[in-house]
């Protein structure tokens, strides 16, 4: 996203010669592949693109910019063309994310848009999960995207608040920051940040999705939100001293926020569960795994097959136990929202081990209760 984003705010803001321009296309163009390639969400990403490159071109009447962007977007549908079946495919099947999905209610439409989407900035730079300890972070983060923030305001509010406000507006305003000049790059920025998420914020509000609330999903826009932050202390006055305070503030509350809240392992042990697997269960056992499509973890580690069947909790608990019905004895490997179907394991059916493991991972040895 940095990459194709940047390359192309190079393309239309700085006029390069025919070779850096010729470049710059093909570097635009392959980054922006991998992006789509990357996640369906870089779509949005690719969305905005487009309305800025176009904003620029007919705004600005600067016809002879289409050229370039026009070819990159050329070899961008061409290389990805071969995916375009799988896309349609996921597509047709996205309604079905059940994870996603979220009750009628005319009061999230606006929390999401007033709320999520600053939030989304906020744990771009603070991290996904904040302990109380580095609770300083969000306003760190604020105070770092404030400024380049402050750079649109009007001349009238910005007088005024030079005029009443003076300490505020020396922190805030910087003298370049007047400058027209300075106002198109950030422009730019600010519309990479918000842009995807509005579109994504519609296709919700229509939807009845949530996906918005999702930070990865929208982990596109991060790098705009990065850069911000970077603009907004430089921004910062007077002498670099508020600069070095805020920037030596969110660091040293960022090492905190890692320290107690992120130092955890980050991937799930399937290496160690398949070996559990293996200890425990006879070669005739049965391996049911919840979520369905955590069958190819297991199978990654295990060194001989066993039979295995997939489930998920979508199915319902009527469904699974049509499926269990015939079984005497198995065991139960769920992983994160899979969880869900231990819950639905039929009561004829005994607990007899069970082994937790980090992330949410989970052996559960089941036998049939003997009937009188």
């Amino acid at each position: 996203s940095a990459i194709s984003c940047l390359s192309l705010f190079l393309i239309l803001l700085k006029r390069p010669g025919k070779l850096a321009s010729f470049f710059l296309v093909l570097l635009y163009a392959a980054s922006t592949w991998a992006l789509i390639n990357s996640h369906y969400t870089g779509l949005f990403v690719f969305f905005f693109q487009i309305v800025l490159s176009l904003l620029m071109v007919v705004g600005g009447r600067k016809f002879k910019l289409l050229t370039p962007v026009a070819s990159a977007w050329a070899l961008i549908a061409a290389a990805w063309l071969p995916w375009l079946p799988l896309f349609l495919q996921a597509a047709a099947s996205r309604s079905e994310s059940f994870y996603v999905a979220r009750p009628q209610s005319l009061w999230w439409p606006l929390k999401a848009l007033f709320l999520t989407i600053p939030l989304n900035w906020e744990a771009f730079l603070c991290g996904k999960k904040t302990v109380a300890y580095a609770i300083p972070l969000y306003l760190t983060s604020f105070l770092m995207l404030l400024p380049a923030a402050a750079v649109f305001l009007p001349g009238d509010l910005r007088s005024f608040l030079s005029t009443h406000y003076r300490r505020l507006s020396k922190i805030l305003f910087c003298p370049r920051t007047t400058k027209e000049a300075s106002r198109l790059p950030l422009f730019c920025l600010w519309l990479w940040a918000l842009l995807p998420q509005l579109v994504l914020w519609s296709m919700d509000v229509l939807e009845n999705h949530r996906v918005v609330e999702i930070s990865r999903y929208v982990i596109g826009t991060a790098p705009a939100i990065y850069i911000l932050a970077g603009v907004g202390l430089a921004l910062v006055r007077p002498n670099g001293k508020w600069c070095l305070a805020l920037l030596t503030a969110h660091i040293g509350f960022a090492l905190i926020n890692n320290a107690w809240g992120h130092i955890v392992p980050q991937r799930e042990p399937w290496r160690q569960i398949a070996a559990i697997v293996q200890s425990l269960c006879p070669k005739d056992e049965l391996i049911v795994v919840s979520q369905y499509y955590d069958l190819v973890l297991l199978d990654r580690y295990l060194s001989h097959p066993y039979r295995q069947l997939g489930i998920s909790p979508a199915m319902g608990a009527e469904h699974i136990a049509s499926l269990l019905e015939p079984l005497e004895h198995f065991t139960l490997v769920t992983a994160q929202e899979g969880e869900a179907a231990a819950a639905m394991i039929p009561p004829v059916f005994q607990l007899t081990s069970k082994t937790d493991l980090p992330h949410g991972l989970h052996m559960r040895i089941y036998r049939r209760l003997l009937s009188d």
